[in-house]
């Protein structure tokens, strides 16, 4: 029953956040034949990233290539907000147990391959997952587990941060930019 409890959780932070926010929920965005793989590469653009970690998240080869996605950005600590309805996630253990189990698959899929581009997209993409799962999952580890209510509070505290200090340097920039324009063209 966890399972449904877990989408439940998601589905309630999506009514919960959707008439202030555009929420990109694979669920709610995704019709029949789009392509999963553009749609997890669009995390990267997000400023918030929402992860529901459940045990079926961390078993899922698409959740686990959304994680990886999110990770190879250098700025996934600061727009990752994990909750963990299962503190199982937790424990040394099972941490471990799962990055033994995406390094058995992919060492599985590199040992049986027949040298087929599929055998060669699937190792990468399980490469990429174990490149990715370890720094991952000891981040989270390391952070306090919020409620969800904690975490939609904090998603409003961050929309509504002052952005004018980034206004700013930006029309700085844009100022700087067109003067050293204007300079080259009379130098030229």
């Amino acid at each position: 029953m966890l399972v449904g409890w877990c989408y439940f959780y998601a589905n309630e932070l999506e009514r919960q956040l959707k008439d202030e926010f555009d929420i990109w929920r694979d669920q709610s965005k995704l019709d029949v034949n789009d392509d999963i793989f553009g749609f997890m590469a669009q995390i990267a653009n997000c400023d918030i990233v929402v992860i529901v970690l459940t045990r079926g998240y961390v078993e899922s080869q698409n959740c686990m290539l959304e994680m990886s996605y999110l990770v190879s950005q250098e700025d996934w600590e600061n727009k990752a907000m994990v909750l963990v309805p299962d503190n199982s996630l937790y424990t040394s253990e099972k941490r471990e147990e799962t990055i033994n189990r995406w390094n058995c698959k992919r060492e599985c899929v590199k040992s049986n391959s027949v040298g087929g581009s599929y055998h060669k997209m699937e190792f990468e993409r399980l490469t990429l997952i174990c490149e990715n799962v370890e720094e991952f999952l000891n981040t989270v580890a390391k952070r306090k587990n919020p409620s969800q209510i904690a975490v939609v509070n904090e998603i409003i505290k961050m929309s509504k941060r002052d952005r004018q200090p980034e206004q700013v340097l930006l029309k700085k920039g844009e100022e700087f930019v067109a003067d050293f324009l204007k300079k080259a063209v009379v130098l030229i």
